[in-house]
């Protein structure tokens, strides 16, 4: 294992590499406009394996479509803006502690290469997925947001009373969701955001962080009274 502490690493992008980065660890590390596996096809993504992040932070960086396997994040600092990931699939990926803002989106960038096909990604997303035993691992994540897509819920290890899913199908439903008071929530706004995107699934993740923590749990057990959100 090799260690990095108090490091920062700028500017590095990270372009149809093929790359395999494992058994790392960054402690305390900063990240500045880095972009990690902006390829073109699946067979050119980066891989990430037995990697850790202790208490680092990222301010506009990307995430593009890597495979992260045996990756753990415990805290992480972005600021106002938010991390996103863009494709990226997930084996045994724990996040857990402290985080600022992240959005986990299946579709790898379409304006960064906009003569990818897409289809491919899709392709191997649904591939991988069938064939491991579990992807992300949610349950100790205190985050101001954290928005995840189609990463199938069933490979989700995910605190029950805090985090909870919808699919598509319930979403579509708008009369059953709008209706409701959610209160000082933004579960409206990702559930749209799934109708828009035409994605199969989100995860609602309480932002535990937000002084409106509890407001978010009541709103998940109202999505599910009203039979939108999944029962666990």
């Amino acid at each position: 294992m090799t260690t990095f502490s108090r490091q920062t690493f700028a500017d590095l992008y990270d372009e149809d590499s093929g790359e395999t980065y494992e058994d790392l660890e960054f402690v305390r590390c900063k990240f500045r406009s880095c972009a990690l596996s902006m390829a073109r096809t699946p067979d050119t993504r980066t891989t990430v394996r037995r990697v850790t992040l202790r208490d680092c932070e990222s301010s506009w960086c990307f995430v593009m479509s890597p495979i992260l396997e045996e990756v753990t994040i415990d805290g992480l600092k972005s600021g106002s803006n938010p991390l996103f990931t863009q494709g990226a699939l997930f084996h045994r990926t724990t996040l857990t502690g402290k985080f600022d803002s992240v959005v986990i989106s299946p579709r790898a960038d379409p304006v960064t290469y906009p003569d990818a096909n897409g289809s491919l990604f899709d392709e191997a997303r649904e591939e991988f997925y069938s064939r491991i035993d579990w992807a992300l691992d949610i349950r100790h994540v205190e985050a101001r947001s954290l928005e995840i897509y189609d990463v199938p819920a069933s490979l989700v290890r995910r605190d029950p009373e805090t985090q909870a899913v919808v699919l598509r199908e319930s979403a579509a439903r708008e009369d059953a969701w709008r209706a409701l008071d959610l209160g000082e929530t933004w579960w409206p706004q990702v559930l749209e955001t799934m109708l828009a995107q035409n994605y199969d699934q989100a995860i609602l993740v309480t932002p535990l962080r937000d002084r409106h923590a509890a407001a978010f749990i009541d709103g998940i057990r109202k999505l599910r009274a009203a039979g939108v959100a999944e029962p666990t």
